[in-house]
């Protein structure tokens, strides 16, 4: 397997095994914390499609512009993923540097089921076998 294709692999694993720990996260009321996690579950899955074009960036920021530039404004995946990638970034943001954060229990778990679908998109898209 070459390079490239295993850091895709890699990626899409760490991004499968952050949803237990999501899950988790959000039975224990630790909201911040599942915030954050929801965030690199897309952080690990835009830089497997980032990688796939033999890209690289330097920001958190960079990825996701470039992701955008790359994937969403061209229609190869949905606006609204674009919007729920942007959203989990600022609810990271929130969870991490707010002194008090306002993120709902019911937001963070309409990003997890969207985060779950993006998964599965991101498997089928890079033919890796569902499991």
């Amino acid at each position: 397997m070459d390079e490239t294709k295993e850091y895709i692999r890699i990626r899409i694993d760490d991004a499968e095994n952050l949803v237990h720990t999501v899950e988790r996260l959000i039975e224990i009321g630790d909201l911040r914390s599942a915030a954050n996690r929801i965030y690199y579950i897309f952080f690990y899955l835009m830089s497997a499609f980032i990688a796939s074009k033999e890209l690289s960036v330097k920001s958190h920021s960079g990825l996701i512009s470039t992701f955008t530039s790359e994937y969403i404004s061209t229609g190869i995946i949905d606006k609204d993923v674009g919007k729920t990638i942007r959203n989990a970034f600022d609810n990271r943001s929130k969870a991490d540097y707010a002194l008090k954060p306002s993120i709902s229990e019911k937001d963070i778990k309409v990003s997890l089921r969207k985060a779950k679908e993006f998964i599965i998109f991101s498997k089928n898209y890079f033919k890796i076998e569902q499991g």
